[in-house]
């Protein structure tokens, strides 16, 4: 069993080196699937912000929160990860659109959800 602890993927690819996510942020900057097609995952204290995990991991004091951020508050920040926004997020600020449970009654809704590998 592999343990990955501490690393900070705020919207960089993740490396599907590990079993085990330790207070590891993970964050993309719209809903996604993770680790498409692996098995067993345990995530430990991350925030998994519009991260949608495998149907089987372990979720244990996840952030696991759908949000939509907002370019134009990164653009105005000067963020280097504007671009990695869909141009249609002009907003003045973050929007939570779903939390808790109701994010997992959502995967099964939502068929539209782009895979992140």
């Amino acid at each position: 069993m592999t343990v990955i602890k501490r690393e900070n993927y705020f919207f960089v690819d993740i490396p599907e080196i590990g079993d085990t996510f330790e207070d590891c942020n993970l964050t993309r900057p719209v809903p996604a699937r993770i680790f498409v097609g692996k098995k067993g995952l345990r995530f430990v204290r991350c925030n998994m912000t519009n991260c949608i995990p495998p149907k089987d991991s372990v979720m244990d004091h996840c952030n696991c929160a759908q949000v939509k951020f907002s370019r134009k508050v990164f653009e105005a920040d000067g963020h280097p990860l504007a671009d990695k926004l869909p141009k249609g997020n002009t907003a003045d600020a973050h929007e939570v659109t779903m939390r808790g449970s109701r994010v997992q009654k959502s995967i099964a809704a939502d068929s539209m959800l782009r895979e992140v590998r």
